[in-house]
């Protein structure tokens, strides 16, 4: 069995009642503000047919080495003159070598969405590693038959706009996935997570409301459009009510 909705619903102006989803009605619809990946420098890779993972473009990681380097010679020419800086040089090397593999170890932690384990969490896993958890080491992650929607937030500020994309649990609680100032960025990868989860996309994005997406055909998606799927425990560190 397949359900055809349209993919964009145009309206003039966004109402969470347009969704006609009690999940949508006790969600909010203002920006969580923190946390999240770039999305103009992140992208979703398919790792396999049941794994996704937000992962740092060239751009990024170019971003991330250029930085470390010039922040680190900064440091140097500010405090020592010419004739000392062959002198530290040496030194501060080994200690700089350890600051800039941390800062790249720390962009290549990838956010995971793993439909073997049926978790989405952060970080390099076993993919049994998070359901073995107790709730109270399981910061973060998040059950993927716990996730009803995507949630994409517009915010304008006099020239300046920028969008956030969020999972929405069933319980209406969001946990921050990515923000871009582009939309075209934020929209793309919304659709492509959506269709790896089949889950709609919710938006109040002032000139199309991505409302009504179903991607493909599932039985889980089927269910959670009927309201049949049970309300599965989530674990802590998410937005409160």
């Amino acid at each position: 069995m397949q359900i055809t909705v349209p993919k964009i619903l145009q309206v003039e102006q966004f109402d969470p009642a347009q969704l006609d989803d009690p999940v949508a009605a006790r969600t909010r619809w203002k920006m969580i503000g923190k946390g999240g990946f770039n999305l103009r420098h992140y992208h979703f890779k398919d790792v396999g047919t049941n794994r996704m993972e937000l992962k740092p473009g060239m751009l990024a990681l170019a971003f991330e080495v250029v930085f470390t380097w010039v922040g680190a010679l900064i440091m140097i020419v500010g405090d020592y003159d010419f004739r000392s800086l062959i002198a530290i040089a040496c030194g501060f090397l080994m200690g700089f070598l350890f600051v800039a593999a941390e800062r790249i170890y720390y962009i290549l932690w990838p956010s995971v969405f793993d439909k073997t384990s049926g978790w989405h969490y952060e970080g390099r896993k076993a993919l049994h590693a998070v359901a073995t958890m107790r709730d109270e080491e399981r910061a973060g992650a998040v059950q993927l038959s716990s996730i009803h929607a995507l949630q994409m937030l517009e915010n304008r500020h006099n020239w300046c706009r920028q969008y956030e994309l969020n999972l929405v649990l069933q319980d209406g609680r969001r946990v921050s996935i990515g923000w871009s100032r582009q939309k075209d960025h934020a929209c793309k990868a919304a659709d492509k997570l959506a269709d790896f989860l089949e889950v709609p996309v919710w938006s109040n994005i002032s000139d199309t409301v991505r409302s009504m997406r179903i991607a493909g055909r599932a039985v889980g998606s089927l269910k959670r459009r009927m309201g049949l799927r049970k309300n599965l425990k989530c674990s802590n560190g998410f937005e409160g009510k």
